[in-house]
C-alpha cells in the first residue's frame, strides 16, 4: 500500500512539473528582432488576475490602443554607439524616436547599458551610461523564482548653464546641480498557466515586478556641499522629483520573443497601463522612402505636395513625413 501511495505521489509530482513551463534565453530579442504591440493607457475592464498554479488569464477582450514597434539592431547603426562600446544591442522604438537605447545581452540576462538622445534639462544631445545597469530580461525563469536588479544614471551641470530665475531668491549661492535616477526592481514568478489573447492560447509564466523609482536633485552650495533639493524645499516647484512605486505583471511564453501582456498598476492595484503583443501581425513595419515605387510631386516641394504609390492596397495608413529644409515654411493645413 505504501508503495502505491508513493508511486502516485511521484507520478503526480512529475505531471505537475511537466505542466509548468520554463523560459530560457532563446526568448531573448536578438539583432534583427522586431517586436510589435499596442499600448492602452488607463484601461477599463482589465485585471491582472490571480497568482498561483495552472491559472487561465483571458485577455481576448483587449483591443485597440496605440501601436508601437521596437527594432533590435546592431549598435554600430546608432548615433551614440561610441559612448557604449560594450553594448551588443541597440533598441529603436517609435515610442521614443528621439532616443537610442543601448543594451547588452548575456547568457542569463539582458541589461540596459545607457541611452543617447535629447538632454531632458537643457535640450541638445546627451549620452548617459548607467552606472548600475538594470535588468531587462533574465534566464532561466521558473515558477516561484525571484531576482533583483538596480539601475542608476545621472549627470551634473554647472549653475551657469541654468536659468538665473531657477534659484532666484534663494538664501545661498548655487555652484552646480546634479540629477540622478535610481530604480530598484524586485521580480518574482508568482504564477503559471495559460493566456488567451486574440483567440490564441499560450503557455506562460507570470512575473510580478515591483519597481521603485526615484529622481533625486541635489545642489552644491559653497562650504555646505551637496544638499538634497526635496529636503530643502519639499519638492515645491520641482515636479517629478521623489519616489514612486509601480507594480508590473508580465506574461512570458517560451515560443515568442515579446512579452504577451504587460499590466502596470499602482501600489493600490489600480491598472494604469496595458501593453499587449501584436500576435495577429497586423502592424506594418514597412519603411517608405522616395524611390521608384513612392513618388512625391512636385519635387522640390514648395507649399504642397502629392504622394503616390501604385502598390498600396486600399486601407488606412499612418504616414510620417520628415522634412529637411533651409528656407521653407510648410503650413500643415495645406497638406493634402
Amino acid at each position: 500500500m505504501r508503495i502505491i501511495v508513493f508511486t502516485c505521489f511521484v507520478l503526480g509530482l512529475i505531471n505537475n512539473l511537466h505542466s509548468q513551463i520554463s523560459i530560457n534565453s532563446s526568448s531573448f530579442p536578438t539583432v534583427g528582432t522586431v517586436l510589435k504591440g499596442f499600448t492602452i493607457d488607463n484601461p477599463s475592464g482589465i485585471s491582472q488576475g490571480q497568482k498561483g498554479e495552472n491559472k487561465v488569464w483571458n485577455f481576448n477582450n483587449i483591443s485597440g490602443g496605440t501601436p508601437f514597434v521596437e527594432k533590435y539592431v546592431n549598435p554600430s547603426e546608432g548615433q551614440y554607439a561610441a559612448s557604449f562600446p560594450d553594448a551588443n544591442l541597440l533598441v529603436k522604438s517609435n515610442r521614443q524616436e528621439e532616443n537610442e537605447i543601448y543594451a547588452k545581452s548575456l547568457s542569463s540576462r539582458i541589461e540596459l547599458v545607457g541611452f543617447g538622445g535629447e538632454n531632458p534639462v537643457l535640450g541638445g544631445e546627451i549620452a548617459l551610461p548607467y552606472t548600475k545597469r538594470p535588468q531587462l530580461r533574465r534566464s532561466p525563469m521558473y515558477y516561484e523564482t525571484s531576482s533583483f536588479s538596480e539601475g542608476l544614471f545621472g549627470f551634473s551641470l554647472s549653475a551657469d548653464a541654468l536659468p538665473d530665475s531657477l534659484f532666484e531668491g534663494a538664501p545661498f549661492q548655487v555652484d552646480s546641480i546634479r540629477i540622478s535616477n535610481k530604480t530598484l526592481q524586485y521580480d518574482t514568478i508568482d504564477a503559471w498557466g495559460k493566456v488567451n489573447l486574440k483567440n490564441k492560447e499560450f503557455d506562460v509564466l507570470r512575473e510580478k515586478s515591483t519597481v521603485i523609482s526615484s529622481v533625486k536633485v541635489e545642489i552644491k552650495v559653497p562650504i555646505l556641499g551637496w544638499l538634497d533639493l526635496e529636503t530643502l524645499f519639499g519638492g515645491a516647484g520641482f515636479p517629478g522629483i521623489g519616489s514612486d512605486t509601480t507594480i508590473v505583471y508580465k506574461y512570458f511564453t517560451n515560443t515568442r520573443k515579446d512579452i504577451l501582456v504587460s499590466i502596470s498598476t499602482t501600489s493600490d492595484n489600480e491598472v494604469i497601463q496595458v501593453e499587449y503583443a501584436d500576435v495577429d501581425n497586423t502592424i506594418s513595419t514597412s519603411d517608405f522612402s522616395v524611390n521608384e515605387n513612392n513618388r512625391i510631386s512636385p519635387n522640390p516641394v514648395h507649399d504642397r505636395f502629392f504622394f503616390k504609390n501604385q502598390s498600396l492596397q486600399a486601407g488606412n495608413y499612418t504616414v510620417k513625413i520628415s522634412v529637411s529644409y533651409t528656407h521653407l515654411t510648410l503650413p500643415t493645413s495645406d497638406l493634402v
